[in-house]
């Protein structure tokens, strides 16, 4: 598509248009629902966020369009809009729907966040991967406590800072390398810990991840 003012029938808007939607700006929206509209909006985003949990294989129609539609994604990362929604985002396989999803797109003729598509999975996916490890260290509460007192910032700003101080303390921690592991799900050798945790992804997942951080090359 040679227009850059033209919108992809799957994958949306360009990275020129979306960036005035998905910017700096919309990390300081708060939403004020009311009761009615909170409720309308946590029920199609639990609706998507199922249909993202229960993907196998990355899957598309015949015309190879993706089973996951952006009018499905939307209203999930709308749930980071509240303090009081954001909970629901806390679902390990949703990380391990939107990095499938990431990769439908990158294994298409387009760069992942070159359209409106990937960006949202990929902010999805981080905003989710951050919940669930301060819902396991049990510092998601405190997370929402901040984000309500203190109404003027940005409450991706708060998640982002209470997962990174998290990740500082279990590295700075002479056990945190194996606390870490447990609350990725990727090993439960010391039973302190707790239960057993669920993976974020499997091992395609992990490899498709490093293949974001350093561009090493994707074989599908």
């Amino acid at each position: 598509m040679s227009d850059y003012n033209q919108i992809h029938p799957w994958w949306g808007q360009r990275s020129e248009q979306y960036v005035h939607s998905w910017g700096s700006d919309s990390f300081r929206k708060r939403a004020n629902w009311d009761a009615r509209a909170e409720s309308e909006i946590r029920n199609h985003a639990r609706t998507a966020i199922s249909k993202v949990c229960n993907l196998g294989l990355p899957e598309e129609a015949e015309d190879g369009s993706p089973s996951i539609t952006l009018s499905m994604l939307r209203p999930i990362a709308g749930l980071a809009l509240s303090p009081e929604t954001f909970a629901e985002l806390g679902y390990p396989k949703l990380v391990d729907g939107c990095l499938r999803l990431m990769r439908t797109v990158a294994l298409s003729k387009f760069k992942l966040f070159e359209y409106e598509y990937g960006y949202i999975c990929f902010r999805i996916m981080t905003i989710a991967l951050d919940v669930c490890c301060l819902q396991r260290a049990k510092r998601f509460d405190s997370a929402i406590a901040r984000m309500r007192a203190e109404p003027e910032t940005e409450m991706l700003s708060v998640l982002s800072q209470e997962a990174s101080q998290l990740a500082l303390n279990l590295l700075s921690d002479k056990k945190g390398m194996g606390r870490c592991d447990w609350l990725l799900g990727l090993d439960n050798s010391d039973p302190s810990y707790g239960s057993q945790q669920m993976p974020f992804t499997t091992n395609e997942g992990l490899m498709f991840l490093l293949f974001l951080s350093f561009g090493t090359p994707l074989v599908s």
